[in-house]
């Protein structure tokens, strides 16, 4: 069981390290101000989604449409890393390697963690109202 286990865990750092070495020049370019800039728009993108899913939760939707939504706002992510020159991969990666250089933009510019709050505030209600329409 142990060694199962210990395979998968080698296998996946395998497959970060080799998804980091396979990042392009733009994403290997990328400053800890684009990165939050992407991660923002990222998580606004997701927020705006569990928003979507609760209005249309509210308005009697079907499965369907929910997993259909779930699809689009997968994709709108996908593709805003894709603008970004990398995967969502890839950008853990960049953000594991550069932690202190985002850290350290984050304390300079209060308005930057303003911003994650306010995301992490919102997408925390709306997730309170779906799981609510879900226990109904």
């Amino acid at each position: 069981m142990m060694s199962k286990l210990f395979y998968k865990v080698v296998n996946v750092l395998s497959l970060v390290t080799m998804l980091a070495l396979s990042s392009n020049s733009m994403a290997l370019d990328l400053s800890a101000q684009d990165y939050i800039t992407m991660d923002l728009q990222v998580r606004q993108a997701t927020l705006d989604g569990v928003q979507a899913r609760a209005q249309l939760m509210e308005q009697g939707g079907d499965l369907d449409a929910q997993f259909a939504l779930d699809t689009q706002i997968q994709q709108t992510v996908t593709n805003i890393y894709s603008n970004w020159g990398m995967t969502s991969a890839q950008a853990v990666v960049w953000a594991t390697h550069h932690f202190e250089e985002v850290q350290t933009l984050l304390t300079t510019q209060p308005s930057l963690q303003a911003e994650y709050d306010r995301i992490s505030r919102e997408l925390d209600e709306a997730s309170a109202l779906i799981q609510a329409m879900a226990n109904r």
